[in-house]
């Protein structure tokens, strides 16, 4: 069937496509199997035009913290870090709970690797305190 108005070829293949998915799905991972190349590319060239996309999932995956969350979170801690309250001048890093990977708040990046040094132990971070206080 020969269309000259491209929306209506459009439509029609949106349409088999849909009617037709699992042969679709089929046809995609066996062309896909034998072009490893050209489908990690592909998936470069679209991750290069969409950057934010990469580390919004990389983000969701590792802490929980989705995109929604990050920005009620930036909002609500009016673009400071919930640590040390100082304003964020960086990409801000989303906290969370290793053990339940509850997201917890947005913390500069050298506040969140220092408290992940301690391993979120609180009892090591009053020693640290203690010892710190001790050459004041």
């Amino acid at each position: 069937m020969a269309y000259t108005n491209p929306e209506e070829a459009r439509a029609y293949a949106r349409a088999w496509r849909k009617a037709n998915r699992e042969k679709c799905l089929a046809y995609h991972r066996k062309w896909a199997t034998a072009n490893p190349d050209k489908v990690k590319a592909s998936v470069q060239q679209w991750l290069d035009k969409h950057p934010r996309y990469q580390t919004e999932w990389a983000r969701s995956k590792r802490t929980g913290c989705s995109p929604e969350q990050f920005r009620t979170a930036f909002d609500k801690q009016g673009g400071c870090c919930a640590l040390c309250h100082l304003p964020m001048l960086e990409e801000p890093r989303a906290d969370h709970n290793h053990e339940t990977g509850k997201f917890r708040a947005l913390l500069h990046n050298h506040c969140n690797l220092a408290i992940g040094m301690f391993n979120d132990d609180i009892r090591r971070l009053f020693e640290a305190i203690e010892y710190l206080n001790l050459f004041q």
